[in-house]
């Protein structure tokens, strides 16, 4: 007993060595005294004895049992999880090993075993030492230099890897509250991802200390979600001699936990959409694998002009299959449409200038002045007899262009056939008192906030607005009043969009959801969630059964008015999404950003067709002409561009994104048909009337002086 006690005492002082020799001797001293006893019938002594020599024989197997063979039993565990381990790993456990052969000997076979397995390759760190801030940064350096020093041919997929390594260093700082280490590497790296990440770095550098990185839900989305990133087998190879080789603990444990690596064939020169795409949190590859029902109402007038059959008939999936429903499809409810209107339709479509990539439009653009800090968004109905703006003062103006077309334009109105108004100058025409008085606009009070869009309904009797005061607000164009006051929305209400007959129309919100009303009922019929931030901007598809959301999420979303639920998510643009548009048919869906690029998605198929670029600036509006062969695109860098959509759709599938680089401009993009530029009118606002005639809008911005 006082060996025992010797031995619990001086445990945590000696070395391993010693305690071994100690217990050694402890044995041999017991097994000797056991003999003894035995001889001299002493019986109590050896059954004590007895126990505590099998005591001592379990703590000398615990002591001879050291991290060689515990690293060992751990390097078994994970071959037969199907983890391989790391070069660096195998060659510090080889040497902790010594000159044990029958060790060395089974740990060689247990990596032949990894290696011949059919596991893809993992990062697995067995443990991560606490590393100091200039550690983090050191090897990021490292990384960043070696990147950019390697051959063009793979620089393109290692870049991607930089800015996810970037943004959980930086969290990593935060929660170890290296607050001011956090901050000074931000600062040093920040630009180089400020062209395709802006928005989320806004986010992430509001993040200043461990509890708000706990209590961030964005930071808490990044943290649960490991990034995609794609490289081909020699790229993955280059990648992870590189880190081994150099040692890099502190990447290699952040690629563990927060990078999920996916190897491909080939090398790619473009980077694939995943790599960019937001947490959504959904695994959007099985949601755009759901029928979707894309053709248009039966009746609809387009249906012969496009050839397409109606959504209830033979409109196809992605596998060949009918629809969603292979017959047993119901459109959703709709009010009958009005005889005039029907009667309108078909003379826009007799009448109808078919356009194509040798025969281009002809454009109108109107030019609002003196609103360059107010005027918010604008919209022209169907038959352009009146345009509507929305103000941050709250209120919503409406000119009424048939009727007061000298008095907005300063011209005489050719569109009249009784020759009243032939005069060659608007000033040859005395005006009376009463015309002088006399508002060339109605002016619609009602909203508290500023008004950010504004919509006529197909039939041009009613307008509805959304505004900054959280509601939706329904005006009547024959009394010029407010008939009713939608609320639902918590936050600020961004945009709103009426459906292809009218009667239904849905909102997008700051509270990150989308809502569908009617106008005969005050509550909304279903509300649309699952954006991880605001939705900006939402569209009708013709056939009314979907609507599509862009966020700021980076993410477009198609829903299912009649389920409620999301039949599509498309990833790939590197900014919030501010435009939107259907094809005529239904079958395609564009949406442009502030990324300054747009994509063509394909509905049916749930995949990306094209990504048209070309704009220098922010995209704040499309559309597409009524045949479908054109898309025109409004920009902040003050055009207005026009892209041969049947190039794309008969063209190959393009399945990336073009990486931004220090190199020359790239080459002008085939899809670009024409670019028309104001002298300093960022144009927010285009559109395609139904006989094919072009507009667009935008504010006049004044040059600065050069004084």
């Amino acid at each position: 007993f006082c060996f025992f006690f010797f031995f619990i005492v001086l445990e945590k002082g000696c070395c391993d060595k010693c305690l071994l020799g100690m217990l050694w001797v402890g044995w041999w001293w017991m097994l000797v005294m056991w003999l003894r006893w035995i001889l001299e019938t002493k019986m109590d002594q050896v059954v004590v004895t007895f126990f505590f020599s099998f005591f001592l024989l379990f703590v000398l197997g615990l002591r001879e049992m050291d991290s060689k063979d515990l690293n060992l039993f751990v390097l078994q565990y994970m071959s037969r999880k199907g983890y391989q381990t790391l070069d660096a790993v195998k060659s510090e456990l080889k040497t902790e090993l010594g000159g044990d052969s029958n060790a060395a000997q089974l740990l060689q076979q247990k990596v032949n075993d990894v290696h011949n397995g059919n596991s893809v390759l993992n990062f697995l760190l067995f443990h991560v030492t606490e590393d100091s801030s200039s550690t983090y940064k050191k090897s990021y350096c490292a990384l960043r230099e070696w990147i950019h020093q390697s051959l063009d041919l793979y620089r393109n997929e290692l870049l991607p890897v930089l800015y996810p390594i970037f943004v959980h260093i930086y969290l990593d700082l935060i929660a170890k509250n290296l607050s001011r280490e956090g901050e000074e590497f931000f600062q040093l790296y920040e630009r180089e991802h400020t062209d395709l990440h802006a928005g989320d770095l806004v986010r992430l550098h509001s993040i200043k200390t461990a509890q708000q990185l706990q209590e961030n839900e964005y930071a808490r989305c990044i943290r649960m979600i490991k990034t995609p990133i794609r490289l081909c087998n020699y790229s993955l190879e280059l990648f992870l001699s590189f880190l081994t080789e150099h040692r890099h603990v502190c990447l290699l444990s952040i690629i563990n936990q927060y990078i999920e690596l996916k190897l491909q064939s080939a090398v790619q020169d473009e980077v694939d959409d995943g790599d960019y795409r937001a947490a959504s949190g959904v695994a959007d590859d099985e949601i755009n694998r759901m029928r979707v029902q894309w053709g248009l109402l039966e009746g609809d007038p387009m249906c012969s002009v496009l050839n397409v059959q109606p959504s209830d008939k033979d409109a196809k999936g992605p596998d060949g299959l009918q629809g969603s429903g292979q017959g047993e499809w119901k459109n959703v409810s709709l009010p009958t449409k009005p005889a005039v209107q029907d009667r309108q339709e078909l003379e826009d479509v007799r009448k109808m200038v078919r356009l194509s990539s040798q025969s281009l439009p002809s454009t109108c653009f109107y030019t609002f002045f003196n609103s360059e800090n107010t005027m918010n968004c604008v919209d022209i109905n169907r038959d352009c007899s009146m345009v509507a703006a929305g103000f941050s003062n709250s209120t919503i103006r409406v000119w009424n262009v048939e009727e007061n077309h000298s008095k907005i334009f300063g011209i005489p109105d050719a569109s009249r056939e009784d020759g009243s108004e032939d005069f060659s100058s608007p000033k040859k025409r005395q005006k009376t008192s009463h015309e002088e008085e006399e508002s060339p606009y109605d002016l619609f009070v009602g909203h508290s906030g500023p008004v950010f869009a504004t919509r006529f309904s197909p039939d041009n009797k009613f307008l509805v607005s959304c505004s900054e005061d959280k509601t939706v607000r329904l005006w009547s164009m024959e009394t010029k009043t407010n008939l009713v006051a939608y609320q639902g929305h918590g936050y600020p209400v961004w945009d709103v969009a009426w459906g292809s007959i009218g009667w239904y129309f849905a909102t997008a919100s700051h509270d990150r959801t989308a809502r569908l009303w009617t106008t005969d009922r005050v509550h909304p019929l279903r509300i649309f969630a699952g954006h991880l931030s605001d939705v900006d901007t939402v569209k009708f598809h013709p056939n009314s059964n979907y609507i599509a959301t862009g966020s700021s999420d980076k993410t477009v979303r198609l829903w299912d008015i009649q389920k409620g639920n999301c039949v599509r998510v498309f990833t790939g643009h590197n900014g919030p999404i501010s435009a939107l548009a259907f094809s005529p048919d239904g079958r395609l869906l564009a949406s442009g950003g502030h990324d300054r690029k747009i994509m063509i998605w394909d509905i049916a198929e749930g995949r990306k067709l094209k990504s048209l670029y070309g704009h220098e600036n922010k995209i704040w509006s499309l559309d597409f002409s009524r045949e479908g062969n054109l898309l025109a695109s409004g920009s902040h860098d003050h055009s207005v561009r026009l892209w041969n959509i049947n190039q794309v759709r008969n063209g190959a599938v393009q399945k990336g994104i073009s990486l931004p680089s220090k190199s020359p401009k790239p080459q002008k993009c085939p899809e670009l048909l024409s670019s028309f530029f104001t002298k300093a009118c960022p144009v927010i606002h285009v559109q395609f009337t139904w006989r094919n005639l072009l507009l667009g809008a935008g504010v006049h911005q004044p040059l600065p002086s050069s004084n």
